[in-house]
């Protein structure tokens, strides 16, 4: 299948399930702020528990120096930061990337919104059929609509290849 038409199956999914979809994008995005606020907190106030063994000085400490000149506890602390620090800049990618998943669900929300509104309320239905939650393979689809599967497939490829062309004609005009 045209991977254009599997791009659009994609954001009609993303379509009708949008509150499901973005309750979750936003669910993960504040347990990641969460998160980050935690490490900033670590970071900002020491807080850190360095293993008991780290934290004993041992005779070899005593007697001598190390050729780094850091004792096996400030080598931990220095590790447990530079992680937390790696972390949060990891935590912090994956925050952009669900602000941009959400943006981009927003933008072709609207793009849909208005291209479905003008199907005729049949073709509604099949694609909210077909879409909706776990959606209906197109042999299901035709078995509830009273035609073949191929004959599914096909109505649904060419509402799809309408809405996408809806969309291509609505990106040129901006232009």
């Amino acid at each position: 299948m045209d991977t254009k038409l599997k791009e659009m199956e994609q954001k009609l999914y993303n379509y009708f399930n949008r509150e499901k979809r973005l309750q979750a994008l936003n669910k993960r995005l504040e347990v990641l702020k969460s998160q980050i606020s935690q490490i900033d907190y670590k970071l900002g106030h020491i807080d850190y528990s360095l293993p008991e063994e780290s934290i004993q000085i041992g005779y070899e400490e005593r007697v001598q120096t190390s050729p780094t000149g850091y004792s096996f506890a400030e080598k931990t602390l220095y590790s447990i930061t530079d992680k937390l620090i790696k972390n949060k800049a990891y935590k912090q990618q994956q925050v952009a990337d669900i602000e941009d998943r959400i943006m981009q669900i927003q933008e072709d929300n609207i793009i849909i919104e208005d291209n479905i509104k003008d199907l005729r309320d049949g073709d509604k239905e099949f694609l909210k059929e077909k879409f909706y939650g776990y959606g209906k393979t197109d042999w299901q689809m035709g078995f509830k609509y009273g035609i073949s599967q191929p004959a599914a497939t096909e109505r649904k490829n060419k509402l799809l290849r309408n809405i996408l062309n809806w969309e291509d004609w609505i990106m040129v005009s901006r232009v």
